[in-house]
């Protein structure tokens, strides 16, 4: 629930939606959006849910496509130690191709 402020925030903002909008589209009620975003809503309740689905995160916070990640990474390895070490040296070989992209993401912000 930590996240979901801001990432209710970023959606509304991709979308061009405001919370009337965001009301429309979960049925969850505007002054409930309202409190998501300022952060004050601290209990997962079913329109708590709406609004993580909304945002694409899990209830947990997970953007969807970590928790893809997650599964995916848990599935190779429990493969076994070969498997692991193989995913592991994947995932080394594209780490100076992240640092260099974030870089310049960061450079151009």
């Amino acid at each position: 629930m930590a996240r979901l402020p801001a990432a209710l925030g970023a959606r509304m903002d991709a979308l061009g939606h405001t919370q009337k909008d965001v009301e429309a589209a979960t049925g969850v009620h505007q002054s409930q959006v309202s409190r998501a975003l300022s952060g004050d809503r601290k209990r997962l309740t079913a329109a708590m849910v709406r609004l993580c689905r909304y945002a694409a995160i899990d209830e947990r916070g997970a953007k969807k496509e970590e928790q893809d990640l997650q599964v995916l990474l848990a599935k190779l390895t429990s493969l076994g130690p070969a498997a692991e070490e193989c995913v592991r040296g994947v995932l080394r070989s594209l780490e100076p191709l992240l640092v260099n992209s974030s870089q310049r993401t960061t450079r151009k912000s």
